[in-house]
């Protein structure tokens, strides 16, 4: 396959957010919200969340916080990742979130990152990932040229039904035996594997 456009998952890929979302999730008040139940809600679509104590009006209170928490974080964006996105900024780049749009690209543009993506969806768009792949199909991103690149087994699972390709993290949110259980192309350590197989793949 060739790879003609980049569909990135955010949280756990773009940014190194687990231990900060954990962190001021906790913070509100009447929440409690171990690592493992934040890592096991993203086993399937992070708004199913039948499992956890975090419920839908929790996370509207949340995202009501977020911009305020991003804007006194610092650090939050992985390693290397501006040099990947700087490598392949000719191919169109895109964000495929289950977080809010408004606060995605609050933080790509504190960060300078903003001009790397052509569009960021979240979950004012869609609170499924198959169904904001598919609006980019028919916006006319290709099927068969894109690669979706994410962190957890949830979102391999909807890369699956979506039909795209998917490329599998293990710095974010799923290490790599969780990530084994879905579909991928590659399952990878770095930016740099990641920038390797997409070097490999190109025309």
């Amino acid at each position: 396959m060739n790879i003609d456009y980049i569909i990135f998952d955010f949280d756990g890929v773009i940014v190194d957010s687990f231990d900060f979302h954990l962190r001021n999730y906790n913070s509100l008040p009447g929440v409690s919200v171990t690592a493992q139940e934040l890592s096991d809600v993203h086993k399937g679509n992070f708004h199913d969340l039948t499992k956890v104590s975090i419920t839908p009006e929790t996370v509207e209170v949340y995202n009501s916080h977020l911009i305020d928490w991003f804007r006194a974080s610092v650090g939050l964006v992985l390693s290397d990742t501006r040099k990947l996105l700087s490598t392949f900024s000719e191919i169109p780049m895109y964000v495929v979130t289950s977080g809010s749009e408004k606060t995605t690209n609050f933080l790509l543009k504190q960060e300078g990152l903003d001009g790397y993506f052509t569009q960021v969806l979240g979950s004012e768009t869609s609170k499924s990932k198959v169904d904001k792949i598919n609006i980019l199909f028919e916006q006319g991103v290709q099927k068969n040229s894109s690669v979706f690149i994410t962190d957890t087994l949830g979102d391999l699972i909807e890369a699956e039904k979506a039909g795209i390709a998917a490329v599998a993290v293990t710095f974010g949110f799923h290490d790599r035996e969780t990530l084994k259980h879905g579909r991928y192309e590659a399952i990878c350590d770095s930016w740099d594997e990641v920038s390797e197989w997409i070097t490999q793949r190109r025309h």
